[in-house]
């Protein structure tokens, strides 16, 4: 196309809180935030044209619209404290691709777009009682509840002439209801249990009708539900009066749904099959943790450090069909490995935080409907992360003031599940330095990201069209900075 510098970002925002104290221990905070965020172009380039180039017929526009309205009633029972929190939100995206490499597939010719667009609006309100802190047992219980709809469009347009060569239009509606609860009990002075669950059921209804040259490819028009129990179980004991180790485990949940249109060159498959299929089953997350948490030099120094473990039954996973377009699937079991630490050192006007985290993430048994070699790495699961960041206080000129900088590394990992390791991203360093003043009631920032330049690969994917076509590369953002002020009232 011959452009340059095309991919142009605007983001516009706007928040507002307000606090009404009703009466002594009764608080009401009512909240609006908003934001737009427009690009002009996506930001990846052709890792085989080398630099930040790449060949494509069309831009790839992105739009991202957020806006809600929160209310929060908070108060005091004399025997436990009650919080009621609803918000009502509304997202829209919408996104661009160059479908031209695939337009035969729809059966069109040259320029091609593919147009996607959602819109969701959502109702949520959550409910909890609380018991007074400082006693031997402390207890929480809450109700949560949400209901929303997602209208999602799918457009394959070819551009000369215009012709619309395939459409989804889908519609799910979905609401959600929780019971859930915990209780901490200080059995001694240094034996403390936690025990929670959360129980819950979800249910769905979709709506769904593709077309491809006018004729109806595919329609569904269908419901389900999940229903379960997620535990947590922790266990605490303080050797000494600075020094406490840990257990704990607990479950995650995640609710199955349904694919909706496919074109004839991705047919779904049937159970014993290749992967999609017409419904993907929920998964389920169980972690374990095993640590210590321990202060020394008067509290200067404060670390954690862990073991833990992940077992993840029937992951679900966004892939894209041999038409280019999304479906999720149910990709097996995974196991993850790994050992984490953190410390806050604080001295004087001098504070230092560091966390690392090493893993091996691993899916250890393939689903039969998705082949893919056993003991192949998570895809976009790095395997290393590390951060250091250092902040100073000063006084300029009467006024407070603070520097800060960080240096952080992500490790290195694939973008989809591969044994040659074809699609590889990460292993890149992060920096920043930053700097600030209050002026009474103002304060003004300096901030440079990405100090030293680099150019590293942080997502090998731009396009859904492009998988197995051409390796991309998204580098991380050039040396920018950002200037902040803000006033507090």
């Amino acid at each position: 196309m011959g452009l340059k510098n095309t991919g142009d970002t605007t983001r516009q925002g706007a928040r507002i809180g307000v606090r009404w104290r009703i009466a002594d221990s009764w608080n009401m905070r009512l909240g609006y935030v908003a934001q737009t965020l427009h690009s002009d172009d996506t930001q990846y380039a052709f890792k085989p044209l080398g630099g930040d180039r790449r060949a494509l017929s069309l831009q790839e526009p992105s739009g991202n619209d957020f806006d809600g309205l929160s209310a929060t009633l908070s108060g005091d029972l004399g025997w436990a404290h009650l919080k009621i929190n609803t918000a009502v939100q509304s997202h829209g995206l919408d996104r661009r691709y160059d479908a031209t490499v695939a337009t035969d597939r729809f059966g069109g010719a040259g320029r091609t777009a593919y147009d996607e667009s959602d819109s969701i609006e959502a109702l949520v309100t959550e409910a909890t009682l609380s018991s007074q802190t400082g006693g031997q047992l402390n207890w929480l219980v809450g109700l949560f509840a949400t209901e929303y709809s997602h209208d999602r469009t799918g457009d394959v347009t070819q551009q000369t002439p215009v012709r619309l060569l395939y459409e989804n239009r889908r519609r799910d509606h979905v609401d959600e209801t929780a019971l859930y609860g915990q209780a901490a009990w200080a059995l001694t002075d240094r034996l403390k249990i936690t025990a929670g669950a959360r129980v819950f059921r979800l249910g769905v209804e979709t709506q769904a009708v593709a077309r491809q040259a006018g004729m109806i490819i595919d329609t569904l028009d269908s419901t389900r539900s999940d229903s379960g129990i997620a535990p947590k179980l922790v266990i605490e004991y303080a050797l000494r009066d600075n020094i406490l180790v840990y257990v704990q485990g607990s479950e995650g949940y995640r609710a199955g749904g349904f694919n909706t249109g496919t074109t004839s060159a991705q047919p779904y498959g049937v159970a014993g099959g290749l992967q999609p299929y017409r419904q993907f089953r929920s998964d389920e997350l169980v972690s374990y943790e095993a640590g210590t948490r321990f202060r020394v030099w008067d509290d200067r120094l404060v670390m954690r450090l862990a073991l833990f473990g992940i077992d993840w039954r029937t992951i679900q996973s966004d892939r894209i069909g041999t038409d280019g377009l999304p479906f999720t699937g149910n990709i097996g079991n995974a196991r993850n490995l790994g050992v984490e630490g953190e410390l806050a050192w604080v001295d004087g006007p001098w504070r230092i935080d560091a966390n690392l985290m090493f893993a091996e993430p691993e899916l250890d048994s393939p689903d039969p409907g998705f082949p893919i070699p056993a003991d192949t790495s998570l895809s976009g699961v790095p395997n290393l992360i590390a951060n250091v960041a250092a902040r100073r206080a000063l006084i300029v000129a009467t006024l407070p003031a603070w520097v800060s900088g960080s240096v952080g590394y992500v490790g290195a990992s694939n973008l989809i599940f591969s044994a040659d390791g074809r699609y590889p991203m990460g292993d890149y360093w992060t920096s920043d330095l930053a700097a600030g003043i209050d002026l009474e009631n103002w304060s003004v920032s300096l901030r440079l990201e990405n100090v030293s330049g680099s150019r590293a690969n942080t997502f090998a994917y731009g396009n859904p069209f492009l998988v197995g076509v051409v390796d991309v590369t998204t580098p991380q953002r050039p040396a920018s900075l950002i200037i902040g002020i803000s006033r507090r009232f």
